[in-house]
């Protein structure tokens, strides 16, 4: 691992800004240029995490010339990403994206504002980009369906790749960045502390969908098998059994959810209709990871996620 040229000292940084590279070059390119000109100024730092084969190299310094760059021999997790970034902010508040979203163009303000009152974690909405096959709604539907139109207020969950927090918020979940957990579990441990999550549907960024078919079926394989395997340490065989069972219901009411969500915009009901058989083939998918984790543990998939 090795960090490119960037204005490393700026410990008086309010905002620092990650970014996890998934999707290739030309995806980060596009991710950095939605928000270059927000984030001139010295109180605000970007770092892009990932490896050279995902499109991470010097080129991005052509976007966003006081970016930090964390290259990586190979890609890792997206939590264990998302650590590194973290590991290398100086900012008292650090936000977490992905390169396959484009922000809204007054983000880095929207969170600003939002972090003026006491809140240790805010979230934003996740709304689509024009997306060019079926499968990119489907893909859409699957990961991001409940922040199409969150409301406002206190929420029990909040978007990985929309989601600021200040670094106290950190520190207390700072055992669980180190091991790469995902950010289900830091939220919980939150919430465990007495702090609140906040849903702001004004911090806003457009999903661009990088995924084939095959790619994101297997993904949600070991997305769902990562998930149920972390869940199920420590819990009583019967109990892991009989959470294997109803994975049995889980396709309809994820399918269900989904429809509920969609919904809140009638223009995306149709969409959601549409986009159904695909939906139903990625639901079956993480629900058999989901029975599999249950009963054989997360194996290597939370290596795969």
């Amino acid at each position: 691992m090795k960090s490119a040229p960037g204005p490393v000292d700026m410990p008086n940084s309010r905002l620092s800004i990650v970014v996890v590279a998934v999707g290739g070059h030309h995806a980060m390119a596009r991710c950095l240029q939605s928000m270059a000109f927000q984030c001139g100024g010295p109180d605000t730092e970007v770092i892009v995490v990932g490896s050279r084969g995902d499109g991470v190299d010097a080129r991005l310094l052509d976007v966003i010339p006081n970016l930090q760059i964390v290259e990586l021999a190979e890609r890792l997790p997206i939590p264990r990403m998302r650590r590194l970034g973290w590991q290398k902010s100086h900012g008292d508040l650090i936000a977490f994206t992905e390169d396959h979203c484009l922000v809204a163009p007054d983000w880095i303000d929207q969170i600003r504002q939002a972090h003026e009152r006491p809140h240790a974690a805010i979230g934003g909405s996740v709304r689509p980009a024009e997306q060019a096959s079926l499968i990119g709604w489907a893909v859409y539907f699957c990961e991001y369906a409940a922040y199409l139109q969150p409301r406002a207020g206190a929420t029990r969950q909040l978007p990985g790749n929309n989601v600021s927090y200040t670094r106290a918020a950190l520190a207390i979940g700072s055992d669980l960045l180190e091991a790469g957990a995902w950010e289900n579990l830091l939220h919980t441990r939150l919430q465990q502390a007495g702090l609140s999550l906040i849903a702001v549907p004004g911090i806003t960024v457009y999903f661009q969908n990088q995924f084939s078919f095959r790619e994101f079926i297997r993904l949600r394989f070991h997305y769902g098998r990562c998930y149920a395997g972390t869940r199920a340490q420590g819990m009583p065989m019967v109990y892991q059994r009989l959470f294997a069972l109803g994975c049995l219901f889980l396709p309809m009411l994820l399918c269900f959810r989904m429809m509920v969500c969609a919904g809140r915009r009638t223009d995306y009901l149709g969409r959601w209709a549409i986009a159904l058989p695909w939906i139903i083939a990625f639901t079956l998918a993480w629900s058999m990871g989901e029975a599999v984790g249950y009963l054989c543990g997360p194996g290597y998939s939370c290596r795969q996620a």
